[in-house]
């Protein structure tokens, strides 16, 4: 049991694919991906969303 915790059993083969390697190719293409999704919540609001209208809604509550 304690063999499977061994250091030189858990290396990779490929220099190319360590360990460090991969969990800086994850955090890499995770922040591209929530990068995209904050780009397309934002043209969405920007393009899609009639600011003027939010001033019809607040404006009459503070009109008397």
């Amino acid at each position: 049991m304690a063999d499977s915790y061994s250091e030189s059993g858990t290396e990779a083969s490929d220099p190319f694919f360590d360990d460090r390697k991969l969990k800086l190719l994850g955090v890499v293409i995770s922040g591209a991906f929530a990068l995209t999704v904050a780009a397309f919540l934002a043209a969405v609001i920007t393009l899609q969303v009639n600011f003027g209208l939010f001033v019809e809604i607040i404006r009459p509550q503070f009109v008397d």
